[in-house]
């Protein structure tokens, strides 16, 4: 896979609410995320608050996925919605590069539009569609990029999610993707920031963590 490609399908999963692998399914980093979930401000997430917490972000995510792909709100993606949606977004990815660079409005872009451009995108966006080597980028081969971005992004979700490989995703498939991203999401805090081994998380055990790891602020101020 070329680059530019690569580049594109990151993006616009993150922009369609991937979660973050740095900073967790809701993002915000660790500050955020732990003592959010500490409900009675106790300055302890016990064992029950961090199964709240699961709860919550397992619920967040289901209703991100399926907010975004699931039109007709029966309960299950099919092939057809999460097409059109991944479409929808490659496609408004080329809109934006035709917003940058075509300055004739003409749905093309031509060589010396492209090198009034920002050097490092315009080399990797012809090195990806530039199919026939001339230095533009015609209107069929930005169609063609918006299609094979769409298809990579189709194919992203579905590897993902689509476990029985039928073509669309169930509630109850995505639930096991996204509670075994939120299991993880909080053995990593509990391996992270349980000193102690019982279950729970302190302030205290927060602050000497984060103080080891060079007194990094994390938000924690109002947790003493």
């Amino acid at each position: 896979m070329k680059l530019i490609t690569t580049l594109v399908i990151i993006g616009l999963a993150v922009s369609m609410g991937s979660a973050s692998a740095n900073h967790g399914p809701e993002g915000g980093g660790e500050g955020f995320s732990l003592l959010h979930y500490d409900a009675n401000r106790d300055g302890t997430i016990s064992a029950a608050e961090l199964a709240a917490a699961n709860a919550a972000l397992v619920a967040s995510l289901q209703s991100r996925l399926f907010d975004k792909y699931d039109t007709n709100k029966d309960g299950t993606i099919s092939t057809a919605e999460a097409l059109a949606v991944n479409q929808a977004a490659a496609e408004e990815w080329v809109q934006d590069i035709l917003e940058d660079y075509d300055a004739n409005s003409d749905g093309a872009l031509s060589a010396d539009e492209l090198q009034s451009g920002r050097g490092f995108e315009v080399l990797v966006l012809l090195d990806a569609y530039d199919q026939d080597n001339d230095g533009a980028l015609s209107a069929a081969e930005l169609a063609a990029a918006a299609q094979a971005v769409a298809n990579r992004l189709q194919k992203r979700l579905l590897d993902k999610y689509d476990s029985n490989k039928d073509g669309s995703i169930t509630t109850a498939e995505a639930l096991a993707v996204h509670q075994a991203i939120v299991n993880a999401e909080i053995q990593s805090w509990l391996t992270t920031f349980d000193m102690n081994k019982d279950g729970a998380i302190t302030s205290a055990e927060i602050r000497a963590v984060l103080g080891a790891a060079g007194g990094l602020d994390h938000g924690f101020g109002g947790h003493r």
